[in-house]
């Protein structure tokens, strides 16, 4: 006679998502930068002293380890602060971070760009784990100290939804998600408005602005044209 067990996958604490996408983030950082050292034209640099456009001293060594140490908090700070903490410095780091990750990649090698690429991937899931919450924050118009000028940001995509005939509440999720789609729009109309740089490579084929859409649950990806 055998018996057959069960074994539920449990639920896993946001937190521990957050934290184990830091940490992969900065194990492909490291290993990115230390393959570079293989390159002859990186070599020859650091001989010359130089980092891209940058003379190697104290200065600049200093601001580059500030700028690998502040995401390797982020792998223990994300365990242990204040949720409404947590959410704002997450969202805030993380957006910084990618977009000066594919910034550096503008003209690199292809195994250096496809690094960053994920790099940058996985910051937007940092910042996807913790935008729900902001987005059920605009909906119910709640206050949230340091957060709510971010709440305010998302409020013209929850204005935008006032068709819905649900609850219109945060505990409705097909709201939830319509707010969202919403507001992925509205933030690749704004990019093209605040950044004419942008738009003009936009304009000019050079890149391609559109917006996506993770859907935490099943891990798929909808991109908005």
């Amino acid at each position: 006679m055998t018996t057959a067990s069960t074994h539920e996958d449990r639920p896993i604490d946001t937190r521990l998502k957050i934290s184990a996408l830091w940490i992969a983030t900065m194990m492909i950082f490291v290993y990115v930068d230390l393959f570079s050292l293989y390159r002859p034209d990186v070599r020859a640099d650091i001989d010359a002293g130089k980092v891209f456009a940058f003379d190697i001293n104290q200065i600049f060594l200093f601001f580059v380890t500030l700028y690998v140490v502040i995401p390797s908090l982020m792998i223990y700070l994300t365990l242990v602060m204040r949720r409404r903490t947590n959410r704002i410095v997450n969202i805030v780091v993380a957006g910084i971070y990618a977009v000066t990750i594919v910034g550096s990649a503008i003209g690199e090698w292809n195994y250096f760009i496809f690094g960053s690429v994920i790099e940058a991937a996985l910051l937007v899931l940092v910042i996807g784990h913790e935008y729900c919450g902001a987005v059920k924050g605009a909906i119910d118009k709640v206050s949230l100290g340091n957060l709510t000028g971010l709440l305010k940001k998302i409020t013209p995509a929850v204005d935008a939804c006032q068709h819905y005939t649900g609850t219109k509440t945060s505990k409705d999720a097909d709201f939830v998600d319509l707010v969202i789609r919403e507001n992925i729009k509205l933030t690749v109309v704004n990019i093209r408005k605040q950044s004419p740089i942008l738009k003009e490579m936009e304009e000019a084929g050079e890149i391609k602005i559109v917006g996506a859409y993770y859907d935490m649950d099943n891990g798929e990806v909808t991109f908005f044209e």
